[in-house]
C-alpha cells in the first residue's frame, strides 16, 4: 500500500533509486512566472522526466526526498516536506506531459502523501504508467527545431540513440497489432457461446482500456457480482441473475450462459469463465 508509512521506511532504509524510482527533492515548476527561462528549464526538465519514465516501463518519481550516496547511486535521505499541494500544482504537471511530449503521456497519477497530524509535512508522489505509445519525445516549446527521445538506464536518465528510437517505434506498432488481435480473438470466443436463433438478439459490449491504471485494483468475484446485478435493472435482462455470470461451481464449462430461465437456449449454451474476473 502505497502511504506515508512507505516513504518514511525507504528513507530510514537508504533505498536507492532505480529504473522506476526516482527521488527528487523539491517540487516541479517552483519557479515564477517572471523568470521566463528558469521556468521553461523547469518545464523542459519534467516533460524530460515524465516521458523516460513513461519509455521505461513506468515509474515512481517522488517529490520531498533528500538523498545521499549509497554504493554510488543516489539513495533516499531524508524527507524534507513540499507544503501543500494544491490543484494548481497537479494541473500544471499534466500541461506539461500534454503539451511538451510528444504523444502526450496520459493517465498520471499526482497523490499527495502526509502525516495524518501535519498536511504540510509531506511529499507528492507522481506515479508515471508504462505506455503502448512510447516512444515519447521531447520537444520544447521555445522555437528549437529538436526531439529527444530519453529514458531510464537503472537510476539514470538517458537519451535514445537512433537505433533504440527505431526500435521502440517497431514495439509500438507491433504492440498495437497484437492489443487488436487479442481483443477479436476475446470478442469472438465471447460470442460463440451465445445461443443462436432466429427468435434471439444479441447486443455485445466488449471494452479495453488503452492505459492500464497506476494503481489496479484486484476485482473480486462479490465486486463483479456487484456491478452485473446493477446492469440487470434494465428490463432486457430481468430473466437474469447476476450469480448466471459470477457462480462458481463444478462445472468446468464455466458460468452458465445469459438466457431467462425457462428459455430453450438456457441449457444448450455455455459461457466460458475465465479463471479471474478483472
Amino acid at each position: 500500500m502505497l502511504d506515508f508509512a512507505l516513504i518514511e521506511r525507504a528513507c530510514a532504509e537508504s533505498l536507492p533509486e532505480r529504473t522506476d524510482l526516482d527521488w527528487k527533492r523539491q517540487l516541479p515548476l517552483t519557479a515564477p512566472k517572471s523568470e521566463h527561462k528558469a521556468k521553461q528549464a523547469q518545464q523542459i526538465e519534467l516533460a524530460k522526466d515524465i516521458a523516460a519514465m513513461a519509455n521505461s516501463g513506468g515509474g515512481m518519481i517522488v517529490y520531498g526526498i533528500s538523498e545521499t550516496t549509497r554504493a554510488g547511486t543516489s539513495a533516499a535521505e531524508t524527507i524534507v516536506p513540499v507544503g501543500i499541494v494544491d490543484e494548481t500544482i497537479t494541473r500544471d504537471v499534466r500541461r506539461v506531459a500534454g503539451n511538451l511530449v510528444y504523444p502526450p503521456v496520459v493517465g498520471l497519477d499526482l497523490i499527495p502523501l502526509a502525516p495524518q497530524d501535519d498536511a504540510a509535512g509531506g511529499v507528492l508522489v507522481l506515479l508515471v504508467p508504462d505506455s503502448a505509445d512510447r516512444p515519447h519525445l521531447v520537444h520544447p516549446s521555445n522555437g528549437q527545431d529538436w526531439f529527444g527521445a530519453p529514458y531510464r538506464h537503472g537510476p539514470d536518465t538517458e537519451w535514445m540513440v537512433e537505433r533504440q528510437i527505431a526500435a521502440a517505434y517497431t514495439e509500438r506498432q507491433s504492440g498495437r497489432r497484437r492489443q487488436i488481435e487479442e481483443f477479436d480473438t476475446r470478442f469472438a470466443e465471447f460470442t460463440d457461446t451465445l445461443a443462436q436463433g432466429t427468435d434471439l438478439r444479441w447486443v455485445v459490449a466488449y471494452a479495453v482500456p488503452d492505459q492500464p491504471s497506476t494503481r489496479p485494483m484486484a476485482l473480486s468475484r462479490a465486486k463483479a457480482h456487484a456491478i452485473i446485478e446493477q446492469a440487470w435493472a434494465s428490463p432486457i435482462t430481468r430473466g437474469f441473475a447476476a450469480a448466471d455470470i459470477t457462480r462458481s461451481g463444478s462445472d468446468s464449462s464455466g458460468a452458465e450462459a445469459l438466457h431467462p430461465r425457462g428459455h430453450p437456449a438456457h441449457q444448450r449454451s455455455r459461457l466460458r469463465q475465465s479463471t479471474s474476473t478483472r
